[in-house]
């Protein structure tokens, strides 16, 4: 099944997080932005603290946002509990996945709903320690992280479906 993609390359700064760094700390896509793509869902990425260069080795926290931008309520179907999911792909000729949010976590089987109001945002926020799944830390470079809202995932849902948001970040 294919899906649409919200995906933007940041610009590096030349600081680091806490260092003066005032480059885009990610990406939210506006309702109007998300109307014009047909979307009734606009989602959002954004790194906590703000700013898109790290120092190795500390923990990055970001936070995804799924934004209802109609004036009704939707009753959006999931697959299992699980709402959402975040990856690190190291950025080269060939991507690679280093983490996944969900590994090793497990969730209720079973398709679930979640309601969200006219105009309701929901949140949600997660720390990265710069570990790959394997548990070594990954070196300094330049990284993708994605954010996918999993409602694409359920039986029917449209092949068009948008579904999340990437951003470029780096670590030093």
């Amino acid at each position: 099944m294919s899906r649409a993609l919200f995906i933007l390359v940041l610009v590096l700064g030349t600081g680091l997080v806490g260092c003066g760094d005032d480059s885009p700390a990610g990406l939210e896509v506006s309702c109007e932005m998300a109307d014009q793509l047909g979307e009734e869902l606009a989602p959002g990425l954004v790194f906590d603290g703000g700013g898109s260069r790290f120092r190795s080795g500390e923990p990055i926290t970001f936070s995804f946002s799924v934004m209802n931008c109609t004036d009704s309520q939707m009753v959006i179907s999931y697959p299992n509990a699980q709402r959402y999911e975040f990856t690190v792909e190291a950025s080269s000729d060939q991507p690679l996945e280093v983490w996944r949010w969900s590994s090793g976590r497990r969730f209720a089987e079973g398709l679930a709903d979640e309601t969200f109001e006219p105009g309701e945002t929901k949140t949600y926020t997660e720390t990265w320690d710069q570990r790959a799944d394997a548990g070594q830390l990954v070196p300094p470079g330049t990284y993708l992280l994605t954010s996918d809202d999993l409602h694409c995932e359920v039986p029917d849902a449209p092949s068009d479906c948008a579904s999340g948001v990437a951003v470029v970040f780096e670590l030093k």
